[in-house]
Order: structure tokens, then C-alpha cells, then sequence
């Protein structure tokens, strides 16, 4: 079988010739392959596709891609020079501004050129801004450039999966533009629920309509929900079943009426949601991070009580093991995955969160490689 075919087969609960082997290998260890900037990869103005750059690294690797290109501005033209400076250090300094019918809204990061970017201006800055950031993220579906995602897919071929982002946590959406974070963004929430509670049976309907337009237009595999900053450490159960659950299952819904596999990247916690997760119809889970970051420490348990509901994707520590560890640590841990989740089928090799940049070769060569042979 080829990557891809294993993947599939596991997406579907079925039992491949042997575990595929995905570890996450989002943006840090392919920006280095690339022997460039880490911006040019990974922030707006970037000239190499994080497509690419992720297919490149999952040959060089020999592993199963996953891939989650989206429409928007093609990488292959220059970004607008207007939109960043170089400042010290060699970081970028890129800006950002919307314009709305309630004013302009304005932002800026930072991103350096050997690791990850970070904010320091969010646009909403007050309560009231909430209601211009609204009306500049209602789209015509209709209107969306799709000929990355088909490019992508057609580079890909056999190596892996191809899938398109159509929704995530209506709190990761409202935190990731609010000055202050997801907190600041609980606190508006709690004060003002009536005021969010209304903008979120406009975000499903935005999600599930999303959804419906990649699932008969895009050129992919499956389709993706992603979860970044709403842990369910930060959020609590109760607000993650108001908002989540039911997002969810409506975006889950309308994707299996198009025939159509549904992947959640849930970051942090998720063994009090698991359930949950299975009930709104979710295909595929991961990446199923250990403590500290996350709570799966028994995935055999998961195995048993999910895995005839749901596929698994995930498990291997990416500090502790991989950074961390030995060689020897490492090929423990990737055997234990293996024997707890492995059997039937529905299982796929993979790390709890994204490999880091400062990752031991022989470490991650040590995963891949013992995945391959023992799985």
C-alpha cells in the first residue's frame, strides 16, 4: 500500500498493511529543511508554500503527509511590501488592517527567522470593535480561489492526505483576534451571552455552508476542524459543550451528507469530551497529547472504549520523548502506541502536537523508523 492508501484505510477503521506513520511535521522541522527564513513558510508573507514545504519534508522523511492548504493569496506571488519591514534581529514585523463599515481595524505580528511567530496586536482592542470584525469575515463561498488546494492535491499523489480547513472552535475565533487572548475573550463571552450567543448561530451556519462549498468544490481527502488555543483546560466543559459540541456535529453532518471524512485537531485535554466527540460524528481525532499538555496517559483505554467510533491519531510526547529522551525512550514509546492502539485497524502513528525544530534527528528517525518495522 502507499501512504495515502494506509491513511485512508485508517480514516475508515480499516487495517492497513502496516501503522502508517505521520508523525506531525506542521511548520518548525519543515521551515528548517528549507534552509530558509522560518517566515517564508510560516507567516502571511511568506514565498514557499507550508504545503509544500510539509510535502518536501514527508519525502525527505519518508513518511505520510498530511496537508491542510487552503484558498487565498497563491504563495507564488510577492507579497504587498506595505504589509511588513524587517526589524531587529532580522524578524519580520507584518501588519494588518481591515476595513469595515464600522472603521478600520489593525494588527501586527512578529515572526523571527529560526521559530515560531507570535502577536503583539490583536484588532479588537474593545467590545465594541467585536461588531466590525463581524461584518468583514462574512464571505461569499462562491467567490473562493481554490487552485492551491488542487495544486497541492495533485503534487501530493500517494505520499499522503490532502485536507481543507472548514471550521474550529467558535472561542479559538473569537480569542485569536481579541486583545487579551482567550481570556479576555471567556470574560466578554460570560458578560455578554446573549450578544455571542447570537453571532454563534451565524458562525454555524458560516461553518456548515463553508463546509457544503469545499466538500463539492475542493479537491481533497477530508475536511478539517482545528482546534488551537481552546483547550479544555482553559475553556471548562460546560462552555465547550455549549459552543463545540453542537458546531461540531452541524459541520459533521453536512460533510458526511457530501460523502465526506471529517478530521478534529483537539489540542490539550480531551478524555472528558471524548464521547462528545464520537456523538457529533467526528472521523478522526488526534493528536491525543500526555501530561502536561494533554490528559491521554492509557490509550489502550481509548482504543477500547472509542476506537471501534472513531480513528486515532497521535500519542508520542513530542518534549518528553522525543526532545527529551533517548533513542531507547523513543522506541519504547513509539511500540507502546503501537500495541495500545494498533490492532483492527483505525490507528496512525503520530506525535501530540507538532514535532519541534531542536528535535534530535536521531530521535525522530528513531520514531519513523521503529513505527515502519514494528508496525
Amino acid at each position: 500500500m502507499t501512504h495515502k492508501e494506509r491513511m485512508i484505510a485508517a480514516y475508515h477503521r480499516e487495517q492497513p498493511d502496516h501503522v502508517p506513520v505521520a508523525p506531525e511535521l506542521w511548520y518548525l522541522v519543515p521551515a528548517k529543511l528549507t534552509g530558509k527564513p522560518f517566515y517564508e513558510v510560516a507567516s502571511p508573507v511568506g514565498t514557499i508554500p507550508l504545503w509544500e514545504a510539509q510535502l518536501n519534508c514527508a519525502r525527505h522523511y519518508d513518511v505520510a503527509a498530511w496537508l491542510v492548504p487552503g484558498p487565498g493569496r497563491s504563495r507564488r506571488e510577492p507579497p504587498d511590501p506595505s504589509t511588513y519591514e524587517v526589524i531587529d534581529g532580522g524578524r519580520i514585523l507584518v501588519r494588518g488592517e481591515m476595513e469595515t463599515p464600522f472603521g478600520k481595524l489593525t494588527s501586527a505580528s512578529v515572526y523571527p527567522p529560526d521559530d515560531a511567530g507570535w502577536p503583539i496586536e490583536r484588532p479588537v482592542k474593545e467590545f465594541r470593535h467585536y461588531e466590525a470584525f463581524r461584518t468583514f469575515y462574512r464571505q461569499d463561498f462562491s467567490q473562493l480561489d481554490l487552485s492551491e488546494i488542487a495544486e497541492c492535491y495533485d503534487a501530493c499523489g500517494d505520499q499522503g492526505i490532502v485536507e481543507t480547513y472548514v471550521a474550529g472552535s467558535f472561542m479559538d475565533y473569537i480569542a485569536g483576534m481579541r486583545e487579551g487572548g482567550m481570556v479576555q475573550a471567556i470574560y466578554d463571552v460570560i458578560d455578554h451571552p446573549a450578544y455571542f450567543d447570537e453571532w454563534f448561530e451565524w458562525f454555524v451556519d458560516h461553518c456548515v455552508r463553508q463546509t457544503e462549498h469545499m466538500a463539492q468544490h475542493a479537491k481533497v481527502d477530508a475536511l478539517f476542524i482545528g482546534c488551537g488555543y481552546a483547550s479544555l483546560e482553559i475553556l471548562g466543559e460546560r462552555l465547550w459543550r455549549k459552543y463545540d459540541a453542537p458546531l461540531f456535529k452541524a459541520v459533521c453532518d453536512a460533510a458526511h451528507k457530501h460523502g465526506k471524512i471529517v478530521h478534529l485537531h483537539q489540542h490539550g485535554g480531551c478524555m472528558p469530551i471524548l464521547r462528545d466527540i464520537v456523538e457529533a460524528g467526528v472521523d478522526v481525532v488526534c493528536p491525543l497529547e500526555r501530561p502536561p499538555g494533554g490528559d491521554v496517559t492509557d490509550l489502550a483505554y481509548v482504543k477500547r472504549e472509542y476506537g471501534k467510533d472513531i480513528a486515532l491519531k497521535g500519542n508520542v510526547h513530542t518534549v518528553e520523548t522525543l526532545i527529551r529522551g533517548s533513542v531507547e525512550d523513543v522506541i519504547a514509546q513509539t511500540r507502546e502506541c503501537i500495541d495500545a492502539a494498533a490492532a483492527g485497524g483505525g490507528y496512525i502513528l503520530g506525535t501530540g502536537d507538532q514535532v519541534g525544530h531542536d528535535t534530535p534527528e536521531e530521535n525522530l528517525r528513531a520514531m519513523i523508523d521503529t513505527g515502519k518495522r514494528y508496525g
